[in-house]
């Protein structure tokens, strides 16, 4: 029997395939073995990286004939000696790896409680660099802590087992080397138990707690570019173009029945691009992406009805209005008052009379008013289009979902501190960035739903023919705008 095919579509990549394959394999997320690295992170600062590797492997062999066990040389192992007064061997105490430990030890005492030893914030600097350094899984720097510990694991002698002769740091940091050291790693890690979980999780814990997350207010860089971009200029432009679209007669042009449509799109076009830089310009960013939503679809069933130039659609357009108020009236009359009922009935009758329309005349509406979804009208419209929904309007849904990127985006913020390895917290300032994009998106939106609707027109008179010309060149200069100057200088930024 073929296997269901689940909801959930991905696309592994050739890591993911390996490790499928690999039964019991346990790969855990780097970031937890970080702090099994530290001590050595420490001192690969302050002294070479020979001296490191050379040290390490002294340390941990030393220790290893005193207490006649394996020995890794991990920060979680070496707690474990010092605090059970199993780590007195004199042999060590010039050691780097050793004076690193310790150094470590004193700075995390309120967390390791260790007897002899003194709490001290002298290495936060340090400590600091140590966490920056290592948060690459692939960094240099992580390559070389890697290695160090490999290279104990092998008796200084990695050869037979990475069928390579690796030994300086510039052969460890060739590009072949550092992935197959990499690889290594992962082996080694799992194989011998070297990360402990819970001692990590501590000390991830501790320094949340110990450094606060700061709380950054981007408001002064986010008015600088809404002046930087012209929005203020395109908008009061955009208005002038609005005002005088407005000033035509639609009723010359088409039936009423039709003008009255496209009346009623045009000004709502026009509202939510105003209403769009408006959200921009007051730093309520998650709101403005919601409304250019609404912009989106609004400014496409307007194209998609104008292309399709077909009376029915518009009538069902009209109708299918009606016909959603008498199914709401369907339902709430299976729980609610008949007295609010009747209330109701008025309300929806009111409506049939204002279109024109009897109650038996109009059906109770349960699917889509074109039955077509929004992906299929952009579809309709061809390639363009299509790149349009799929840029914006599929983006912008994840505010109406609430998907985790509006979560992080909106209501969390995260820790530019190397010791929160990029915490989330709550984000405590008011204002909510988006940048320029929605502004200058909803701008070009609305410009070329009114340039559509102004080559119909001019198709059958020229007399706005200047307004035609003004509003092409209002949208090529948005359209630049956006395209050549702000999406190159945001991705730079």
């Amino acid at each position: 029997m073929a296997e269901r095919r689940g909801r959930i579509r991905q696309n592994l990549t050739d890591w993911q395939k390996v490790l499928k394959k690999i039964p019991n394999m346990n790969v855990l997320p780097w970031h937890l073995a970080i702090p099994e690295f530290l001590h050595i992170a420490i001192a690969l600062i302050d002294y070479p990286f020979e001296k490191v590797t050379n040290d390490f492997l002294l340390f941990c062999k030393t220790i290893e004939e005193e207490q006649k066990n394996d020995f890794y040389g991990n920060l979680s192992a070496s707690y474990e000696l010092i605090k059970n007064d199993k780590l007195q061997i004199e042999k060590i105490n010039d050691n780097v790896i050793y004076l690193s430990l310790i150094k470590l030890l004193e700075f995390y005492n309120d967390l390791f409680q260790v007897k002899g030893l003194d709490t001290s914030e002298e290495l936060l600097e340090k400590i600091l660099e140590c966490y920056y350094k290592l948060l690459g899984r692939k960094s240099d720097f992580s390559i070389q802590c890697k290695f160090i510990f490999i290279n104990n694991i092998y008796d200084g002698n990695v050869e037979p087992f990475l069928h390579r002769k690796i030994s300086k740091l510039d052969e460890v940091l060739e590009p072949i080397n550092k992935s197959i050291i990499t690889s290594a790693w992962v082996i080694m890690a799992d194989s011998k138990e070297i990360i402990n979980h819970e001692l990590s999780q501590l000390i991830w814990l501790f320094n949340y707690h110990y450094l606060p997350v700061e709380q950054l207010d981007d408001t002064l860089n986010q008015e600088k570019d809404f002046k930087k971009f012209n929005i203020g200029e395109l908008r009061a432009e955009f208005q002038v173009i609005s005002t005088e679209l407005k000033s035509i007669n639609l009723l010359l042009v088409w039936d009423r029945y039709v003008a009255e449509i496209i009346m009623g799109f045009i000004n709502r076009t026009i509202y939510l691009t105003l209403e769009t830089v408006e959200l921009v310009e007051l730093h309520k960013g998650e709101i403005a992406e919601a409304v250019l939503r609404l912009l989106y679809e609004c400014r496409l069933k307007f194209l998609w009805l104008v292309e399709k130039n077909d009376n029915e659609l518009l009538q069902r357009f009209r109708e299918y209005s009606s016909g959603r108020e008498k199914l709401f009236l369907d339902k709430y009359s299976e729980k609610a008052d008949p007295k609010n009922i009747k209330k109701l009935k008025s309300f929806v009758d009111k409506t049939l009379e204002d279109e024109g329309l009897e109650n038996h005349e109009v059906a109770i509406e349960r699917g889509d008013v074109f039955e077509k979804g929004i992906d299929k009208l952009a579809s309709d419209l061809g390639d363009n289009e299509r790149y349009l929904y799929d840029v914006i309007y599929k983006r912008t849904s994840d505010i109406i979902h609430g998907n985790w990127r509006i979560l992080t985006k909106y209501h969390l913020v995260r820790s530019g501190n190397p010791m929160h390895n990029k915490l989330l917290d709550y984000n405590e300032i008011d204002n909510k960035f988006c940048g320029m994009l929605p502004a200058l998106t909803s701008l070009m939106l609305g410009s070329q739903a009114i340039l559509k609707i102004l080559r119909v027109i001019n198709k059958s008179s020229d007399e706005h023919s200047d307004l035609l010309k003004r509003t092409e060149e209002f949208y090529e200069k948005v359209s630049e705008e956006l395209m050549y100057k702000y999406i190159p200088y945001s991705i730079k930024e």
